[in-house]
């Protein structure tokens, strides 16, 4: 006779004597459900993964001109009637936002693993700027789109400025996050501002800086995504 734990049909763990095969019998569908929804987490988890990888690399090796048409041109083409209507004009700005958001996320995430694990930042704050940027501008979107048509939303401006400030600063930190982490991640040791202050107001002069900063994006992950920029074709074509 064995004493073992198991499941009954109310749910609750006892113990009880049966013998073995008793009890196996018992906790066999138990094991199994629990397998299968590990298996189940493990495989939606993988999958997660993967489209966020594949999304990473997408952003990544994009060329300056492929992310300006993605991010502006697009928007631009939707929004380029004069009186277009609500649904269509919020849809130009989740592009914005979600293309805009998405690059920075990328190569801030991506840039800052490749930081010496002694100096590196930790990446919360910046998480935390860009997903309070992405809830913001939408709803700023719909807020000002009220406003315009005279609703009671236009006697509530005040209350919006305290959340626009916050957004210029979670704007700024995700530009501070990036250009520092660039410049960590190249010469491999800590910064100051003096040291990525050229990168950082390239990034806040988006898009005009998006031409200087795409092309050293490309080279930086070039041997992770197992391509050759442009500046390396030549090399690798043999010379006679």
């Amino acid at each position: 006779m064995l004493w073992r734990p198991y499941w009954n049909d109310g749910h609750t763990l006892e113990v009880c004597s049966k013998g073995h095969e008793e009890v196996e019998d018992l906790a066999l569908p138990l094991g199994n459900g629990i397998w299968l929804g590990m298996r189940a987490v493990r495989k939606h988890r993988v999958a997660i993964e993967s489209a966020a990888m594949k999304s990473m690399k997408f952003f990544l090796k994009l060329k300056a001109w492929q992310l300006f048409l993605l991010n502006f041109g697009l928007p631009a083409g939707l929004l380029w009637p004069k009186d277009i209507p609500f649904v269509l004009g919020l849809f130009a700005t989740l592009v914005i936002v979600a293309v805009l958001i998405g690059w920075l996320w990328t190569v801030g995430t991506q840039l800052n693993k490749k930081v010496p694990e002694k100096i590196r930042m930790k990446s919360g704050l910046f998480r935390f700027s860009l997903i309070y940027i992405s809830i913001y501008i939408p709803c700023g979107f719909v807020f000002f789109a009220l406003t315009e048509t005279g609703s009671p939303a236009s006697s509530t401006v005040a209350i919006i400025l305290p959340f626009q400030f916050f957004a210029m600063f979670c704007w700024f930190y995700g530009c501070y996050f990036v250009s520092k982490n660039f410049a960590m991640a190249e010469r491999k040791q800590e910064t100051i501002f003096p040291d990525f202050a050229r990168l950082f107001f390239l990034l806040l002069l988006y898009p005009m800086g998006l031409w200087s900063i795409q092309p050293r994006v490309n080279r930086m992950f070039e041997n992770e995504l197992g391509y050759a920029s442009p500046a390396k074709w030549k090399e690798q074509v043999p010379r006679e």
